[in-house]
């Protein structure tokens, strides 16, 4: 079950609802593990029974589901579908260079920015001049991760514009 929680940003305290509480059968518990990362916090039990683990990987997979079809939408209407190529905003430069923008795109570095050029024990290797927080979070990404995405049509090279505009703003 969802619940809203209207949250007022000023205060030091949030307060979970008793319902939600009773719901999730965590009212009657007196230790509890609460995880928390940038955008997300996930209250469980401290030590929950298998029927609770269960429910829980169950409910995190609807939630991923969702989460991955959005994260889909939004790529591929940044301008790039998972397609490549096809409608790529990139497309004209691409064929002037021996390798696609997308390509940079995809690897978190940004087409439009300066290069640094090097060769390690014979692979040509291509980074930003400076490191922008786009390229550290895409550089951080696991390659089973990446292909995760990909499967669920994700684009990576949208991923990369759409963490462009949110990461990269603010530095």
């Amino acid at each position: 079950m969802k619940f809203k929680v209207c949250h007022d940003p000023t205060s030091k305290t949030l307060a979970i609802s008793r319902a939600a509480m009773e719901l999730s059968g965590l009212a009657g518990k007196q230790e509890l593990a609460l995880h928390a990362d940038s955008g997300c916090v996930l209250l469980l039990s401290n030590e929950p029974s298998t029927a609770e683990a269960l429910k829980t990987i169950l409910l995190l997979t609807e939630i991923n589901t969702r989460l991955l079809t959005g994260l889909a939408k939004s790529s591929n209407k940044a301008g790039m579908p998972n397609d490549k190529c096809i409608d790529c905003r990139w497309e004209d430069p691409c064929l002037e260079l021996p390798f696609p923008f997308c390509m940079l795109a995809e690897a978190g570095i940004d087409p439009e920015g300066d290069l640094s050029c090097k060769v390690e024990n014979g692979t040509l290797v291509l980074t930003p001049d400076s490191e922008t927080n786009t390229y550290r979070f895409m550089k951080g990404l696991d390659p089973d991760f990446r292909a995760m995405l990909e499967q669920a049509g994700v684009s990576l090279p949208g991923l990369f514009l759409l963490l462009q505009k949110e990461l990269d703003t603010h530095e």
